[in-house]
């Protein structure tokens, strides 16, 4: 072969090396993912795609989402998994904050400097007046009766603030050692309610997630032993009133350079019962381009059918897109 062939050779695959880079995601994502034909170089532009996902029921929301990051996957791993958004009014995210890796009630100390505003002078009115025989809070009977019935429902006092630094981290205490499978079930709404099956029901509403991030999944060892997650916990807002929820990341290189992440949020105190977040972090031109999966599983979406059920939905899926943005600015 002349050296004018081989040029032409090599240039020839080169090209092919190259689309075939390009397509890769695009050609992954049409294997696992709902999103239908998605604009990638707009993507990369800066616009954020978002779905309603499918398969999920009842009490179970699924919503998926597609954008670009900067930076190269192991950063940008790392990146979502530190951002909080906390800066952002409009998230109505209060408070987040890591716990240790031996939590204590020392983690949550932040609680007793929450602002005296209206969700949460709720949630201290709610936790005053827990009923052990009938929780209006997502708590077992026996922690119901550690509530400090006594205590000033003006804002977040001493008492208030104790309880649930002393029942968040002996919730977190024992993910770190059993996992999902660890945490005390709770009745609420005259149902029993165990994390580990809510979290089992919604990565099998979308099995092809569930095959897509079976390795992620496998290496965190979420229903044995929270051990290797990076874990927070975060005050927000549900529904105009307080929550207090415990959650935990995890992240590992996957094929191609390419990385997987899984945040699970496996306690709240109200709200929903179990938020369990995939990401797919692909290289892309100089960047990351960043698929999000998000899963619900929230007692107030059983109730809700056809057109309720559809605006509920929007408004998960608006949030996400809102979050999304404001971490994109941020990462800029």
């Amino acid at each position: 072969m002349c050296i004018f062939s081989r040029l032409l050779l090599a240039v020839a695959l080169a090209v092919v090396f190259a689309v075939s880079a390009q397509a890769g995601p695009a050609e992954e994502l049409a294997k696992f993912s709902g999103l239908s034909n998605p604009d990638i170089n707009a993507v990369v532009g800066g616009k954020v795609i978002t779905e309603r996902g499918g398969g999920a029921q009842g009490r179970d929301l699924s919503v998926e989402a597609l954008f670009f990051l900067p930076m190269p996957p192991e950063k940008s791993a790392d990146f979502v998994r530190r951002w909080t958004g906390t800066k952002y009014p409009d998230l109505e995210t209060y408070m987040h904050s890591a716990i240790s890796g031996q939590p204590s009630p020392a983690d949550f100390k932040k609680l007793a400097s929450a602002s005296n505003i209206p969700p949460v002078k709720l949630l201290v009115t709610n936790t005053v007046k827990l009923d052990p025989q009938k929780p209006q809070l997502h708590v077992s009977q026996e922690e119901a009766k550690r509530a400090p019935h006594n205590a000033s429902t003006n804002g977040m006092s001493p008492e208030v603030a104790n309880f649930w630094a002393e029942l968040l981290a002996n919730r977190a205490r024992a993910f770190v050692s059993s996992g999902l499978s660890g945490q005390p079930p709770y009745f609420f709404n005259g149902e029993k309610v165990q994390v580990s099956s809510e979290v089992s029901r919604l990565l099998k509403s979308r099995s092809k997630w569930q095959s897509q991030f079976g390795d992620v999944l496998g290496a965190s060892g979420y229903q044995n032993s929270g051990s290797r997650f990076s874990l927070f916990w975060t005050m927000f807002d549900a529904d105009r009133q307080a929550a207090l929820a415990l959650g935990g990341s995890f992240a590992k290189p996957s094929s191609g350079g390419s990385w997987q992440g899984l945040d699970l949020q496996y306690y709240a105190n109200t709200g929903h019962y179990a938020l369990v977040t995939l990401y797919q972090f692909w290289p892309y031109q100089n960047g990351t381009l960043v698929w999000e999966g998000d899963l619900v599983s929230a007692p107030g979406l059983g109730t809700l059918h056809g057109v309720e059920r559809l605006a509920s939905s929007g408004v998960m899926v608006k949030r996400i897109e809102k979050s999304i943005n404001h971490m994109k600015q941020d990462a800029r």
